[in-house]
């Protein structure tokens, strides 16, 4: 059995041009591994004993994509009870790609497939966004702790969610 640690230091994070990459679930990260020669980028099922991860490619999201982010803890500073990210991609008016990320309700963070795939073809409103928000509260396994229980962090997942889909198409500053 071979067991593996691995170290990243001053790991840096780099944006590649949207060009190029393909339409799938998520969208690809270039992870770069060293071994003190010149690096490559590999798949991590790849990594060798001796090499560490040194670098994170990222694809630069273009004006079609809307994100919202949003998160709720008791108080300012505390870590989030619930959290949510949105990633949605408009052609024409219409989702045709939505990601759906929701943090600190489940043991680790998860996508919401289910409420993604509800998403694509439709025009974003906040009709739309409430009913998602109800199937993303449903499809989740939330733990129960000191700080809340299941029940209440199934709510907070609706909440969150919503909120993040209906951010992510507020009028946009200009940065």
């Amino acid at each position: 059995m071979r067991s593996s640690s691995y170290i990243a230091l001053m790991v840096r994070i780099v944006p590649l041009a949207p060009t190029g990459w393909p339409s799938a679930i998520a969208p690809p990260l270039g992870l770069v591994f060293s071994t003190g020669n010149p690096s490559a980028v590999l798949q991590a099922a790849d990594l060798a004993d001796n090499e560490l991860l040194a670098e994170i490619r990222l694809p630069i999201l273009d004006n079609t994509w809307h994100l919202g982010f949003t998160e709720f803890a008791r108080r300012a500073g505390d870590f989030a009870l619930a959290m949510a990210l949105t990633a949605i991609k408009l052609d024409d008016g219409k989702i045709v790609e939505a990601r759906i990320g929701i943090g600190a309700i489940e043991d680790r963070p998860i996508r919401i497939a289910a409420a993604e795939q509800v998403l694509i073809g439709e025009v974003p409103s906040p009709e739309l966004f409430t009913a998602v928000a109800e199937l993303a509260g449903t499809s989740v396994d939330p733990t129960s702790d000191l700080h809340a229980s299941a029940e209440y962090r199934r709510d907070l997942t609706r909440a969150m969610t919503c909120r993040a889909l209906n951010q992510a198409f507020e009028p946009r500053s200009a940065a």
